[in-house]
């Protein structure tokens, strides 16, 4: 309990922070919510890389150390002649605020409920998603258990070379809490944040409140969105901060968009790629005599909270994006094809990206989850929001192509663009298409097109809450029969019977040695009791005796075709 409360002050001093630097910038919920999450992997990495004390004390006085200095610098500074602005979607002058619809009222109420359902997951099964058990959590927990952020020596290779600024809220969550929940909803406020862009970037355009807020709550409730709201994974991070950034470029606000760019090409490689084109577009599209003041106030930022990660892996690996290999340039493993995208792409696709694409668009999903690679925008994306982005660009014009231009140009260079939570992004741009239709002058087309947008977007929340194995409403009631430390090895989604050994081991921490096992995070424990010893292959140990030798006191637990474990006691010992 103590930790929770811990986590939750941290959680408001961040809020706070962001609240108070909004306010004096004019720049709305948004930017309150940057800010907020900015300082949250502030806090974290200064502990963890500069302190070496990963501790709640030193984490919990440097979030109180940087929300005491923004406060004050605030109320020194007095109110900034961008607080005159409106907020972050503020209306146009003018707007009457008529009643809300009714069908907002039963989206919001969906909306909500689907959060209670993510939430009530999260607090009942354990985590089950495949990259997260083998390198996002067990990278935030061993940073965790060793105290600092450094490179981990454990034999598997993604847990030092990707950038991890969505690890660094992961390891804050296990700083306060070593146990199973805020893991799996570290993505949740980056969905509704995902949400809020879209309408207001609907706003931009030129939408309603209505129809932005129909925009903003069918992003949210798309198959894809609710998957990924509850999964210890990176892609609704990820997308939302593109979102963000997107936002702030379009409203004029290059410094704030390339502090939201800055921490997206931390979260992933390929953020450097959207990072550079949403740069591009907007020194490109800004007034001449703004482009410099544009370009550098984008690429500062940038550049300042996005360079650590890949200079670290060069440090380590001599290659900033190892393990791919950069022809002529930097050594690797292997290019980015023959690394990720060969073996993830069905044969049928390969060599066909405009039939992968809409295969992947317009294919039927029998299990929607949070790695759904086709479907995964649930059917309102085919049926209603493609169909209604031509009508979009010629009715909103100017305000239309512009944000067609950054969303699409991303998505143009995202790698295995039909891969649904790659594309993510790509969402907002159908939601808002399909806002503008619902404001037509042609009454019965906006009845027409609003009751079947309304029909599919409920459709599609329902079964991507329905469709996801082993997580259904029957198996969340067995899971509360379940004592909740056999729930790790009883309920795994993608792993089972296999680890059911672990819950013969000491209670209180074993040391565990590993040979070809991809769920790391699961060999951990609950509460990231047991500590994790550096194992070489398989092949390597029957002909190594020095490795025999340093495990002779060790037990065996466990051996099947593929995978060794070997356990001690004491764990729990650094």
């Amino acid at each position: 309990m103590m930790g929770l409360i811990g986590f939750a002050l941290t959680a408001g001093l961040a809020a706070a922070t962001g609240m108070a630097v909004a306010a004096y910038a004019g720049t709305g919920g948004l930017g309150a919510f940057l800010v907020a999450v900015l300082q949250a992997m502030a806090a974290v990495w200064t502990a963890g890389v500069v302190l070496h004390r990963l501790t709640p004390g030193t984490i919990l006085a440097l979030h109180a150390a940087f929300t005491s200095l923004a406060l004050l610098s605030t109320m020194l500074l007095g109110r900034g002649p961008a607080r005159r602005q409106a907020g972050a979607a503020g209306p146009p002058a003018g707007e009457v605020r008529a009643p809300r619809p009714a069908w907002f009222w039963l989206l919001l109420a969906v909306a909500a409920g689907e959060t209670l359902w993510t939430v009530a997951r999260a607090v009942v099964f354990p985590p089950y998603a495949w990259d997260g058990l083998t390198y996002h959590l067990p990278a935030a927990a061993l940073w965790v258990q060793q105290g600092y952020i450094g490179q981990l020596d454990w034999n598997q290779i993604w847990v030092n070379v990707y950038p991890e600024n969505v690890e660094l809220l992961l390891a804050w969550c296990f700083v306060f809490v070593r146990g199973q929940t805020l893991v799996q909803l570290v993505q949740l406020p980056f969905g509704l944040a995902g949400a809020v862009a879209t309408a207001a970037l609907g706003r931009q355009a030129g939408l309603g409140r209505d129809a932005a807020a129909f925009a903003g709550l069918a992003f949210y409730l798309a198959p894809i969105v609710l998957a990924q709201s509850g999964v210890p994974y990176v892609d609704l991070a990820y997308a939302a901060l593109f979102l963000i950034a997107v936002f702030f470029a379009l409203k004029g606000r290059p410094l704030w968009a390339g502090t939201a760019l800055g921490l997206l090409a931390g979260v992933k490689t390929s953020g450097v790629g959207y990072a550079a084109v949403t740069i591009l577009l907007a020194t490109a599209l800004a007034p001449r005599g703004q482009r410099r003041r544009t370009l550098i106030a984008m690429a500062v930022p940038l550049g300042l909270l996005g360079s650590f990660w890949y200079l670290r892996t060069w440090v380590h690996y001599g290659n900033p994006i190892y393990p791919i290999l950069v022809p002529h340039l930097f050594a690797g493993q292997g290019s980015l094809a023959e690394l990720v995208e060969i073996i993830n792409t069905p044969t049928a696709f390969r060599g066909h990206p405009l039939y992968a694409l809409f295969a992947a668009w317009f294919e039927h999903a029998n299990v929607w989850n949070y790695d759904v690679r086709v479907a995964g925008f649930g059917p309102l994306w085919p049926v209603a929001a493609l169909p209604a982005l031509p009508y979009f660009l010629a009715h909103r014009r100017q305000p239309a192509w512009r944000l067609f231009l950054y969303l699409a140009a991303a998505f143009i260079i995202q790698p295995m663009r039909w891969w649904t939570r790659y594309a993510i992004a790509l969402f907002p741009l159908g939601a808002v298409a399909l806002g503008s239709v619902l404001e037509s002058d042609d009454r019965w087309l906006r009845r027409t097109v609003l009751a079947i947008s309304l029909g599919l977007v409920l459709v599609g929340s329902a079964l991507g809450t329905v469709r996801q194995p082993g997580l259904g409403p029957r198996k969340f009631l067995a899971a509360l029969h379940e004592p909740r430390q056999f729930r790790m090895t009883r309920l795994g989604v993608y792993y089972g019977p296999e680890y059911r050994w672990l819950e013969d081991v000491d209670p209180g921490g074993v040391r565990i040695a590993a040979v070809q096992v991809y769920f790391t995070y699961v060999l951990l424990g609950e509460g990231l009791q047991n500590r994790l010893t550096p194992t070489v292959s398989d092949a390597q140990y029957l002909m190594a005796p020095d490795t025999w030798a340093a495990l002779s006191g060790w037990r065996v637990f466990a051996r099947s075709p593929g995978w060794r474990v070997f356990v001690r006691d004491g764990g729990s010992e650094p």
